[in-house]
């Protein structure tokens, strides 16, 4: 989807799409006719910054931001009710907020309950409440305020810290171990990072054409996001976070001098890893039984959508389908009563194959180390993210037949969440029944605690969870996050402060293990790299190489195929970006 600027012609258009976003508020007032409306709405495209979403070729909604920099009001934001879900709403905010760096306010009904969940989620606070004496409507309404907590020196202190060189020494598990990378978007580009992390080489190939993302070629998700100024065309935020420790390398695999430089790439190999489509990879010669005549013991992996026993085998798959087909979309429902399914705000299908992938490669290196046995591997999506989700939400049904329910109760319990202190909120778990009775001590509710026979066992408190959850909301909002941290933590009571994601690279134990490590980027300027979450006492992870431009060590990498440089001159055209 497009944000762009609005045409003063485009009125029309964005006029259709706040009439109907308001004829679905059914507790408004119509105190103009449609005709008036829509004069009013052109008068606003005219003198106000306006700011739509595109997609399929028509606007889909629109924000609209008045007054100065410093005193910046966003007027108008309305998405139209086909479009609710579909993330324009979040796309066109994120613009106001770049747009009003200072901050900005707005209003909304009280009744616009919708709304109100949705600017909270994103960040802006209840500023003040009203009767709705002075609004046309005179409904009740409330002040909304956004004011983005600048942190010192670009962001944070981290900022201040100068850029950290690359590792020059490979020490990790892997090292040694060479993978031919043809996945891209998410599911195998976070796995092969955490194999370069653990001291793989990984050679990432990247077709030359367009992928549709309004890129100039390769991996789609070089092109989403916001680059500073001046950075390198396809060096976008995703793709930064997750194609560290990788060469890229440009071949057209439907051209048989790509085909055939790719197999001669993959006979220096250990591991093949493709999300291509089987059948694709087939019919362009790059079978299993295609490879494996070039490279006998190879490790051929396979990230498929699902299983190629089912009959879903060969479908397209994405994170959003698998998320629907594997349950994860049911969960927020069993959560909040809403009924609608709903997908977990994450690349979550994605991402959980991604570390499936990563467990295959490595098991299946270990092996070929014993047997000298290569093989081909599959990991599907669709069966890999379901089992991840059925862990526990299996639950009753485990059993034949079943013996109660699905999904496990306490964690789709709507007041499991984090609690609301006198200044913020804070995650708070006490476990067992010694933690339960020395926080409801503190609590000064202690007679309450152990004279209620929902509470006082391990087995009551399961069944009767969600009113003891609701019973310590009412309990932390007594004290301020930090004065329950100074009492929970010497207790040894599970608890910590709720982050939003803007207070992450605050975070002083994030900050203390250096897990925002600033880097200068020769072609992107300074960025951050999560640090390798896992520790090796022996092996350890490291950060190498930075992510890569589009193509940048073709040429390094089919010399190391043993080509020669007529015949990469005559496959790149003189136009592979040197190393």
């Amino acid at each position: 989807m497009l944000i762009r600027p609005a045409r003063k012609a485009e009125w029309p258009e964005i006029a259709r799409v706040f009439i109907a976003a308001r004829a679905g508020m059914t507790y408004l007032p119509k105190p103009h006719s449609d005709e008036e409306t829509r004069a009013f709405i052109g008068s606003v495209v005219g003198r106000e910054n306006v700011w739509v979403a595109e997609g399929g070729g028509c606007i889909r909604g629109f924000a609209a931001m008045s007054g100065p920099s410093k005193e910046a009001w966003l007027d108008h934001l309305y998405v139209h009710p086909r479009e609710h879900d579909a993330g324009a709403g979040t796309l066109l905010l994120a613009r106001v907020k770049r747009e009003c760096p200072e901050g900005f306010s707005l209003w909304t009904f009280q009744a616009n309950l919708g709304a109100r969940r949705f600017y909270e989620r994103h960040g802006l606070n209840e500023a003040r409440r009203t009767d709705g004496a002075e609004n046309e409507e005179k409904l009740p309404d409330i002040l909304y305020e956004w004011r983005e907590r600048r942190r010192e020196i670009d962001l944070t202190d981290n900022a201040k810290k100068p850029a950290k060189d690359l590792e020059t020494e490979n020490k990790g598990a892997l090292k040694g171990v060479r993978i031919v990378d043809l996945t891209a978007v998410v599911f195998g580009a976070y796995a092969t990072q955490i194999l370069g992390d653990m001291g793989a080489d990984v050679i990432k190939i990247e077709a030359p054409s367009p992928t549709g993302g309004g890129g100039a070629g390769g991996d789609i998700m070089r092109w989403p996001g916001h680059p500073p100024e001046g950075a390198s065309a396809g060096l976008g935020p995703i793709f930064m976070t997750i194609n560290r420790n990788k060469r890229s390398v440009v071949l057209d695999l439907g051209s048989k001098q790509g085909r055939d430089a790719l197999l001669k790439v993959i006979a220096t190999a250990d591991v093949l890893t493709s999300n291509i489509r089987y059948a694709a990879m087939t019919k362009l010669g790059l079978s299993y039984e295609d490879v494996k005549a070039v490279k006998p013991d190879i490790i051929f992996v396979h990230a498929a959508g699902y299983g190629s026993d089912g009959p879903y085998a060969g479908l397209p798959a994405y994170d959003d389908l698998i998320q629907a087909g594997s349950g994860a979309a049911d969960l927020l429902g069993r959560m909040d009563g809403d009924p609608k399914p709903r997908y977990i705000p994450t690349i979550m299908a994605d991402k959980a194959s991604g570390l499936f992938m990563v467990s295959a490669v490595t098991a299946a290196l270990f092996h070929r180390a014993r047997s000298g046995e290569g093989q081909f591997v599959e990991v599907p999506m669709l069966e890999a993210v379901t089992s991840f989700i059925l862990a526990e939400h299996f639950y009753d049904h485990v059993y034949d037949p079943p013996t109660g329910q699905w999904s496990y109760s306490r964690i789709t319990n709507p007041d499991r969440r984090p609690y609301k202190t006198k200044d913020g909120h804070i995650g708070l778990l006490p476990y067992s029944d010694k933690q339960w009775e020395a926080f409801f001590k503190l609590a000064g509710r202690l007679d309450d605690y152990k004279n209620d026979p929902r509470f006082n066992t391990y087995k009551a408190r399961t069944v009767h969870i969600r009113d003891l959850y609701a019973m310590i909301e009412e309990t932390t909002q007594t004290k301020t996050t930090a004065e329950w941290l100074a009492l929970l933590q010497p207790l040894s009571i599970p608890a910590v402060k709720m982050n939003r994601l803007d207070d992450l690279q605050d975070d002083p134990h994030l900050k203390a293990v250096d897990f925002f490590a600033r880097y200068d980027h020769p072609d992107a300027g300074p960025y951050f790299a999560l640090k390798p979450p896992v520790r090796f006492g022996a092996s350890p992870s490291s950060i190498r190489r930075h992510p890569p431009r589009l193509g940048q060590q073709t040429a390094e990498v089919l010399r190391e195929a043993g080509m020669s440089e007529t015949e990469i001159e005559a496959l790149t055209g003189g136009e592979a970006v040197k190393a």
